[in-house]
């Protein structure tokens, strides 16, 4: 048998974040998100790697038929409609059907889909039998079974509505790792509370095994796939030609069951009741205790003949498990089910409140002290179980301080308002509540979704929104925890919870980009988005004033992230450097201010003495003396990985001053894909990562290709230079900051791009790719992207935003020295995303402002007013010969308008090319009409916020 090795039980929720989003990856880009989401942590690796080497290894849901069935199921494709439910992905495969992630648009909550074998859906008899029972199951409403809504019957599928529980099967946590006794525990109390609620309402599961057991990230248990083994008429019998196939097989239309789990009455085709249950409830505490099934066999007549023949492999259960265990097993797996266990109630009790627990032998004072305090930390236990075990090695101080962890997900069906300038999240001062901004809408937040906030309170399962708070950007608490207040709609507003009404504070400039604190004195700092100031505003309302500015004589080039102390007068913030450098200082309101150490991202703080932040990618907490502002000691980790993103100094965290943690840990992965005029993809690019989605041009042969990806840790943006046709890939800026939006120049022998050297905005520059020479085109005197460039390459156009206000279109000379930028348009139309027509004469825009929302074709001669094309937002890109402009709608279809510049500008009516069968981000069009499609395969704006209480003070030295 293969050694166990430990798992942390404060990772799990980390290891099951990354598990389930792997399993929805295979190849490189499953690869690439093991590597961006485990960086150095080995342990975290090993533990995922192992579940996944389980879950295909077990197949999907463990179902393997035992021979082949015709026409099984009806494979759905992504993207398409079965009823009211949105096919997302496949999620597994086997004897029973297929199960797909899907989302409900009525009821507005993901689903799994189950789409039953045509023998299941179109027997008559067997249809009605199961039609009564999943109206059975649909009653049984327990936290321990995964619940059946309903069963969808359209275009001739039937499907069964099921809740999704994500998470890895039993099967699959078992193969990471050996489970403390404690967690065995535990679960199997949670599978006896599950089928004790089943039992009473005389549903037989008849199909328990670790594969049909979940576990989510806060370690909670369900029970799936709730009775969908019975069958209709007599139980059949096993041929003796059936072929050889896993222990784990499912039989379909023969005995039904697992054979390794199946009760003897069960494998003998007997009659069966809630006892063959409590067999395999036995099974599966047997397999937790000893990582073996107590049957098996090299084929399953063999597995079988141990099942109704043999007794349970005794003999693997590790030694030191109590008698009291060994004998409640012993009375689940007895053969003759009158002489078992009558009731999975009475394991409950057991396994409630020890009283069928006897320890070994009696334990030392010390030992007792230790369960003591695991069972005042909340966990239930058999005492017996947990003292020679558990506590070996354990302080009751380590016990009492281990953070509780747990995931947050996003609303059902949409996403986390993920931003580089902005943080989503904010736990309440005390830490009993979390606030976030998401979308209820998949639709993507930089496109056309508004966010609001929610607050989910940690003692409760659920999240609701917050009235009031619709198109919010970014927010943050009260101090004492009682008000939030937002920015939104160009203003910052301020509401009382739990249901006032949003009062205007103060007008905000420009776009808003903008972050702050609250401090007890009614002051609100905030931080904007230039980083020239800090501006001082009451929280009653009034005029923001600059309380401190930026001192570029300093090299200073940006000063945010300010953080108010508890006292409400003194507060941290975070100055940018132009060696790319950073310091954290400490500040008085009406005073100065002092360095404390070097920091390059947000700071906040958690009582008494701690400075909390983030250093490449780890959230980091330091001791510091206020008094003399200086640091205490080391500085010391909290979690391993954190979305951070270096240029705007962004880490997505949070702590209460209690010493609670809220972070997201992004993990973004894209994929460059061409898809084909049908809507097929028809190859990829380059290798798996988190892709700048305005970054992408073929160079005129289209044999390379320009893009900008980020750097893991730091998550700012390097441009890379792919080989088309050698299929090789290589970095070509690799500053600390980002570089972007590179666009190719000189007959491809040198590139235009905008970067933020030195900690400044982004602003334009020039690199030799033959000699490697680079130097800047523009000063930084605003946030500047490029956006194309004009046939002949001697002009670029690009965009700028001036201090805190639109995108504006400009061009500019690449051959006079000094030249200035010129207006593309006029009046000056805000357009932060626009593609020159192949002949320069027109311009496909991107406008977010109302009212002149949508995508937009204007003449560059400005002799005819610009033409809407679509009132959605979607980035429009031109087919090469410039007769036609493609745009993805807002359902996902790539659309097509055909467009005349000459002699004057025309443009058609859109038309669908195809439906996409998944979200995509349209980059660039081939001469031959293939589409350069990115392509998420993981979403960091789904991937869940996970919370670890008291975290701080048990990574404290």
């Amino acid at each position: 048998m293969q050694r166990a090795f430990e798992i942390n039980p404060d990772r799990w929720a980390d290891i099951s974040r990354v598990f389930s989003a792997a399993a929805q990856l295979a190849g490189a880009a499953r690869d690439a998100f093991l590597d961006t989401s485990c960086r150095d942590d080995r342990s975290l690796r090993a533990a995922v790697e192992s579940m996944l080497a389980a879950h295909e290894e077990a197949g999907s849901f463990g179902d393997v038929p035992m021979f082949a069935l015709p026409d099984t199921a009806r494979r759905l494709v992504p993207g398409s409609q079965l009823g009211a439910f949105r096919i997302e992905t496949l999620l597994g495969a086997g004897g029973m059907g297929e199960v797909y992630r899907a989302y409900d648009t009525r009821l507005e909550r993901a689903v799994a889909l189950k789409v039953l074998p045509d023998s299941f859906a179109h027997d008559p008899d067997r249809r009605t039998r199961f039609e009564a029972e999943a109206r059975a199951l649909a009653a049984l409403n327990h936290p321990h079974v995964g619940a059946i809504y309903g069963v969808e019957d359209a275009d001739g599928v039937a499907a069964l509505v099921l809740e999704l529980v994500d998470g890895p099967t039993l099967g699959e946590r078992l193969a990471a790792g050996g489970l403390r006794p404690t967690d065995i525990v535990r679960i199997a109390r949670q599978l006896a509370q599950g089928l004790e609620a089943a039992h009473d309402r005389g549903i037989v599961h008849r199909d328990l095994k670790p594969g049909n057991i979940k576990i989510d990230a806060d370690g909670n248990v369900k029970i799936i796939d709730f009775g969908l083994a019975k069958t209709a008429g007599a139980p059949a019998y096993v041929p003796a030609e059936s072929s050889s196939a896993s222990r784990d097989a499912t039989r379909v239309g023969v005995i039904v069951g697992t054979a390794g789990y199946m009760s003897p009455e069960q494998a003998r085709g007997e009659p069966v009741d809630k006892r063959t249950d409590i067999w395999a409830f036995g099974c599966v505490v047997f397999e937790m205790c000893a990582r073996q099934a107590p049957f098996s066999g090299a084929t399953v007549t063999d597995t079988l003949a141990a099942v109704v023949e043999r007794e349970p492999a005794w003999e693997l259960l590790p030694a030191d498990t109590p008698p009291a265990l060994v004998q409640l097993l012993r009375r689940c797996l007895t053969k003759d089910p009158k002489q078992r266990l009558r009731d999975i109630g009475e394991a409950r009790i057991a396994l409630d409140h020890d009283q069928d627990a006897a320890a070994p032998a009696a334990p030392s004072r010390r030992s007792r002290m230790r369960a003591a305090a695991a069972v005042g930390a909340g966990v239930l236990v058999l005492t017996a179980l947990t003292v020679p075990i558990y506590t070996r090695g354990r302080s009751t101080r380590g016990i009492a301080s281990s953070p509780v962890r747990f995931l947050v997900p996003p609303p059902d069906g949409g996403l986390f308002n993920r931003h580089p300038a902005r943080n989503f999240l904010a736990l309440s001062p005390d830490g009993t509540q979390l606030a976030f901004l998401a979308t209820t809408d998949s639709t993507s937040i930089a496109y056309e979704g508004r966010s609001q906030i929610w607050i989910r309170a940690l003692a409760d399962l659920d999240a609701h929104p917050v009235p009031g708070t619709e198109g919010a950007t970014a927010f943050f608490w009260s101090p004492n925890g009682r008000s939030l207040a937002f920015f939104a709609d160009g203003k910052l507003k301020r509401l009382d919870l739990p249901a006032g009404a949003a009062v205007t504070i103060c007008d905000v400039p420009g776009f808003g980009l903008m972050h702050g604190t609250w401090g007890a004195g009614g002051t609100i700092l905030m931080g904007i988005g230039n980083g020239t100031a800090i501006l001082g505003v009451p929280a009653s309302g009034g005029v923001p004033d600059e309380v401190l500015t930026r001192d570029a004589g300093n090299h200073e080039v940006r000063v945010h992230w300010p953080w108010f102390l508890p006292d409400g007068r003194r507060f941290f913030y975070t100055v940018r450097r132009d060696d790319d450098g950073g310091e954290l200082r400490l500040a008085e309101l009406g005073g100065g201010s002092r360095t404390v150490m070097r920091v390059t991202s947000n700071v906040q703080w958690v009582d008494p003495d701690i400075v909390v932040f983030v250093r490449e990618g780890v959230l980091m907490g330091q001791r510091v003396d206020l008094a003399a502002a200086a640091p205490i000691g080391e500085p010391f980790s909290i979690v391993d990985t954190v979305d951070y993103f270096f240029t705007t100094s962004r880490g997505m965290f949070s702590v209460s001053r209690t010493g609670s943690v809220a972070y997201h840990a992004g993990g973004e992965i894209d994929e460059l894909v061409w898809v084909d005029q049908h809507g097929r993809e028809v190859g990829t690019i380059g290798s798996p990562a988190e892709y700048q989605p305005e970054s992408a041009r073929l160079s005129r042969d289209e044999t390379m290709l320009l893009t900008a990806r980020t750097q893991p840790g730091v998550g700012t943006y390097d441009i890379w230079r792919i080989d088309l046709v050698r299929r090789n890939e290589d970095r070509i800026t690799a500053d600390r900051g980002s570089e972007l939006t590179p666009v190719w120049i000189d007959d491809d022998r040198a590139m235009v791009y905008a970067a933020d050297s030195g900690g400044s905005v982004p602003h334009l520059f020039r690199k030799d790719l033959v000699t490697w020479a680079e130097r800047q085109v523009l000063p930084p005197t605003g946030h500047q992207l490029v956006r194309d460039v004009f046939p002949g390459g001697q002009r670029v156009a690009f965009v700028e935003r001036a201090g805190l206000g639109d995108f504006h279109p400009f061009e500019l000379s690449l051959t006079q020295p000094d030249a200035v930028p010129v207006s593309l348009l006029q009046p000056r139309l805000y357009a932060p995303d626009f593609r020159l027509s192949p002949d320069g004469r027109a311009m496909a825009y991107v406008q977010f402002d109302e009212p002149r929302v949508g995508i937009y074709v204007a003449s560059l001669a400005m002799n005819s007013a610009p033409v809407l094309v679509d009132s959605i937002v979607s980035y429009p890109r031109w087919s090469a010969d410039g007769r036609q402009v493609y745009y993805l709608s807002s359902d996902n279809r790539m659309m097509s308008v055909t467009v005349r510049t000459v002699p004057s500008l025309a443009v058609g009516i859109a038309r669908p090319l195809f439906q996409m069968k998944q979200p995509a981000i349209l980059l660039q069009v081939a001469r031959d009409g293939r589409f350069l499609m990115l392509m998420p395969r993981v979403r960091a704006e789904t991937q869940p916020i996970t919370v670890a209480t008291a975290a701080v003070g048990a990574a404290r030295p």
